[in-house]
């Protein structure tokens, strides 16, 4: 999808996220670098500044719990981390 959409001419708002299962179990850094890795594969460093990455866990969907801000942040610098390591820390 987000390929279509590049192609398209759309800026892309892209959301990744954990299960609260997934959180307590301690996989959400991990889950998150691989969920922004898929997304980003074929996207060009040019392409990248046409797509937003948002973090919203799917705990938090619907339910009337939010992440704390620490755990926003965690996530955050997760994602920054992948997008350096594929594009460089620029790009991040």
């Amino acid at each position: 999808r987000i390929r279509a959409a590049l192609d398209a001419g759309l800026r892309v708002i892209f959301c990744v996220g954990e299960s609260l299962r997934q959180r307590e179990q301690g996989v959400t850094a991990e889950l998150v670098a691989m969920q922004t890795k898929i997304a980003l594969g074929g996207v060009s460093k040019e392409e990248l500044r046409r797509i937003i990455i948002a973090y919203e866990p799917i705990w938090a969907i619907g339910t009337g719990k939010t992440a704390t801000a620490a755990q926003a942040n965690e996530v955050c610098a997760c994602i920054r981390s992948t997008v350096a390591g594929l594009y460089g820390r620029a790009a991040a």
